[in-house]
């Protein structure tokens, strides 16, 4: 190795123990300024913690470096060295890679010799350290790195023990907890909220845990954390341990602790002031959030100060009493249509109004004068009377019977209360039978009467009582996934309501801090839906779609939230819209927004089921369907709605009769097919898939998905089990994969004809396992002949005159390959064989290999065999459910060796 290529090896090493190692994570000018502002804000709260400070003058100074300011990264550079007073790999190797970048080679290179004879930079404890270091960095990065984030933590706080750090340990709990969040959600598959936050917790109940007086700051912030993640319950209930100990830690006493600790923290306030919200102490909540921004100004201050009064509005309105029909429910279609949605409320909400009486603030948070128009929110009980419209015709009924409140009203889009100009508006019922769009009905339950009163009179006091606390579980269950949503289809409407227009500056200012606050955005259109202002909000939903630049977010949720509200609005513009030409624009583009945001849904209703249930999308965009004129584009949208929500049966309903009318159309005869699959009927779903050979113009495709029907029907009978129809199943795939060649399966043994299957096996025992698994698996189910390397070779014979012969007649050639020590094995002969058969023979050749045996021909089909596979503690039924997926896959690869070779 010349001196070249050591110095480019040394400068390798050093970058990987930069802050370069981000350079794929940080791809736009403007996140990179948002993080340069965030970790200036950090710095300048002036925290007593060094290293704290280190670590963030390094994230500085790079982040200046790849915007290009020099002057500004080595100052930065400089801060980190002055407050150090410990060797920090990350601070040598960032001023390493900058003197390379200024060409200053030499002053480069003496730095390199350090990093590589420094005893220092080689320990343990360093190491860690920068390893923590960049674990950090990636955790302020943003969701779609907290993955990376958490195993780095990991690493280093292993590398360290049995010292502790508890900086890094708070930190994995930080980054755990958020990744537990549901709209921090990036891949659905991992998403694991249950196993994160018990992981967390227990990380944050071993810091509150220590006991000095060192370190009060984390601690009250692991107070804080630790409320966010025993979220009506306890800690005992999350952890389960320590039992005397955990179960006296609820909410509350995270709050007492944390504020005992810190209570000038803006950190702490910021955290109460959001529980107080949630325990409806609203007055006090705006209180305590305006108190935090006088320490320090935030986005998350602001966004939350903003939600308390718009909570304000929503608790200080009367609810009709028809709005008791919370959510729509697939299965009890009476509820589709109800008018009120209890997405804004929040679950401990209902028959309640408190005397509310706000002040009014800029801004910043300070009280503003505004000509005796203070906002007076009076107490107020919905007294059910008769209305009648003369231009709309809707009436409301109210009946008391037997001291029951049995109430059967219809109401109109717009609720009107007399002591403000605060109503409700919401989608209108979606009714074939209705005159006009916007009349709407809905049906309450009859409760009782003292019920109401007593849970108004608690609510009254400001004391939580939950309405539903006679529901079960499941349902209990899904109105908090609602409420913790927040997409509802009605919201409360007051037009110029002042606690409303501040809330607008807030969030307003809340991205102006922060422009990737997607959330505080989401939170915008609502209130503006609220302002009753459709259009303003609709910028701010598509915005986060788009991104302004053809971009989306990358959150699930935050998606489907955001295409969902866009429909709403849509749909709410259009029912005004007189133009049928613009209405017809505005319905074709809510129905478009309702598409996208279902095909999102339908990607992860396995990780989020509620999501199937709690969607607005589904029954609105299901009614307007119906609502259409019934023709085959119809009924071919409606089967792909209930096939993206998994209502298999019915979107079997709907395909059948697609198949009746289009007997031709493989799209469709699939889609039925992938159905009848869902649920578990493979009889129907082989019988339709095997329409496919009489569509018109057939696919080559068609036989891949028959024979993959055929193995999936015979896999889910060996389930039950039913060997017999599982090897008729699998005959059934196997002779459709070879039907082009005329020929029978099944042979006698003595039968002169080629084998259907060569083995090359290139270990050459014949007690091999793998081997002898292999032929078990291709003995199990279909009658084949099959042949291992030459034995077969008779002794007249050359060997590889014979292999020749057999791999040109062979139908299949499976290459075993599997770890081998054994250097003897590897010899002309097979060497010879593997290159004729890559040469001339690739287009059949199946790998099957063993996990982590490189492939000996990269581009030939594979399978690899589980790792289980040869386990003989296996039960019988276990073990041929084993064999049985083997071959499955033996033959869907089968299957596209057939279909590339006729391409």
């Amino acid at each position: 190795m010349d001196e070249e290529e050591e110095e480019e090896e040394k400068m390798e090493e050093a970058r990987q123990w930069s802050s370069f190692v981000m350079d794929d994570a940080l791809q736009s000018k403007e996140k990179i300024k948002e993080k340069l502002k965030q970790l200036q804000e950090d710095l300048d709260e002036k925290v007593d913690e060094k290293k704290e400070n280190v670590r963030n003058f390094n994230f500085i100074s790079y982040l200046h470096w790849r915007l290009g300011d020099r002057e500004k990264a080595f100052d930065a550079l400089k801060h980190a060295e002055e407050l150090e007073n410990e060797p920090n790999l990350i601070t040598h190797c960032n001023k390493i890679l900058f003197f390379k970048g200024l060409e200053k080679h030499y002053r480069s290179k003496e730095l390199l010799e350090i990093l590589k004879n420094s005893k220092d930079f080689k320990s343990i404890r360093t190491q860690s350290r920068a390893t923590a270091e960049i674990g950090y960095c990636f955790s302020r990065l943003g969701p779609q790195h907290h993955d990376r984030a958490v195993r780095l933590f990991k690493k280093a706080i292993a590398g360290m023990a049995p010292e502790r750090n508890i900086l890094w340990e708070y930190g994995l709990a930080l980054t755990l907890r958020r990744q537990s969040h549901i709209f921090q959600m990036t891949k659905p598959e991992q998403f694991r909220p249950d196993e994160k936050k018990k992981e967390a917790a227990n990380l944050l109940y071993e810091i509150i845990e220590l006991q000095t007086d060192n370190c009060c700051r984390i601690k009250a912030r692991a107070w804080c954390e630790m409320n966010r993640i025993i979220f009506r319950s306890n800690l005992f209930e999350v952890i389960n341990k320590n039992k005397k100990e955990t179960v006296k830690i609820d909410q509350k006493r995270c709050f007492e602790e944390a504020i005992k600790l810190c209570p000038k923290e803006y950190f702490v306030l910021e955290k109460y002031g959001v529980y107080l919200r949630y325990t409806r102490n609203l007055e006090k909540s705006k209180e305590v959030l305006e108190s935090a921004m006088q320490f320090r100004e935030t986005a998350f201050s602001r966004h939350h100060l903003a939600l308390t009064l718009k909570k304000m509005v929503e608790v200080a309105t009367p609810r009709p009493a028809c709005s008791r029909n919370l959510q729509h429910f697939y299965s009890m279609p009476e509820r589709q249509d109800s008018t009120y949605d209890s997405g804004i409320f929040s679950m401990t909400e209902g028959f309640e109004s408190l005397s509310v009486v706000p002040k009014h603030t800029d801004c910043t948070g300070k009280s503003i004068p505004h000509d005796g128009a203070q906002l007076q929110m009076k107490q107020a009980s919905y007294k059910p009377k008769i209305q009648r419209s003369k231009s709309s015709g809707w009436m409301k009924q109210h009946k008391i019977r037997s001291g029951k409140y049995d109430t059967t009203c219809t109401t109109p889009h717009h609720y009107q209360t007399n002591s403000t100009s605060i109503r409700y508006f919401s989608i209108p019922k979606l009714d074939n039978s209705s005159k006009s769009p916007l009349k709407s009905q809905c049906k309450t339950d009859t409760v009782d009467r003292n019920q109401i009163h007593q849970e108004s009179t608690c609510f009254q006091e400001r004391k939580i009582v939950p309405f539903y606390r006679n529901q079960s579980p499941a349902n209990i269950e899904k109105q908090s996934f609602i409420s913790a949503r927040k997409s509802p289809r009605s919201v409360c409407v007051s037009p110029g309501n002042p606690l409303l227009a501040q809330a607008v500056k807030h969030l307003q200012r809340a991205i102006e801090i922060c422009e990737g606050f997607d959330v505080a955005r989401y939170e915008l259109g609502l209130i503006y839906r609220m302002l009753e202002k459709p259009d303003e909000a609709l910028d701010y939903f598509s915005f986060i779609t788009s991104n302004n630049c053809g971009k989306p977010s990358e959150y699930p949720m935050t998606l489907i939230n955001a295409y969902e509200q866009q429909s709403i609005c849509k749909l709410h513009l259009s029912y005004r819209e007189t133009d049928p030409k613009k209405k017809e624009e505005l319905e074709f583009d809510a129905k478009k927004c309702m598409w996208k945001a279902l095909s999102i849904i339908s990607a992860v209703i396995g990780t989020i089921p509620l999501l199937k249930t709690t969607n607005q999308c589904f029954p609105t965009l299901r009614k307007l369907l119906q609502k259409g004129e019934k023709s085959s584009k119809t009924i071919k949208e409606l089967a792909k709605l209930h096939e993206l929500m998994d209502y298999n049966e019915e979107a079997i309903k709907f395909y059948r009769q697609i198949v009746d009318v289009e007997r031709n159309d493989s799209a469709t005869i699939k889609k039925l097919a992938q159905n009848y699959m869902k649920v578990g009927d493979f009889e129907n779903a082989i019988r339709t898939s095997s329409l496919l050979q009489y569509a018109k113009d057939p696919d080559i495709s068609d036989k891949s998905f028959f024979v993959n029907t055929c193995t999936k029907g015979a896999l889910d009978s060996l389930r039950k089990p039913d060997l017999e129809e599982a090897k008729i199943r699998f005959l059934t795939a196997y002779s459709q994969i070879f039907s082009h060649l005329n020929v029978s399966v099944t042979k006698e043994e003595d039968d002169e004809s080629p084998p259907d299957i060569l083995i090359l096996h290139k270990c050459g025992d014949d007690g091999c396992c793998y081997q002898k698994y292999v032929m078990a698996v291709l003995e199990s189910f279909v009658k084949l002949k099959y042949v291992v390397n030459d034995e077969d070779c008779l002794p007249w014979c050359r060997q590889m005159v014979y292999m020749n012969k057999t791999m040109l007649e062979s139908r299949c050639i499976c290459m075993i390959l599997h770890e081998s020590n054994d250097d003897v094995n590897t010899n002309e002969f097979w060497d010879r064989t593997l290159e004729i058969a890559s040469v001339k023979h690739r287009a059949k050749i199946l790998q099957i290999r063993t996990e982590g045996v490189p492939p000996e021909d990269p581009g030939c089909k594979e399978v690899v065999l589980p790792c289980d596979c040869r386990d003989t503690v296996h039960k019988d039924s276990t073990q041929l459910l084993l064999r049985g997926e083997l071959f499955s896959k033996m033959l869907v690869q089968m299957s596209h060796m057939f279909r590339e070779k006729t391409i």
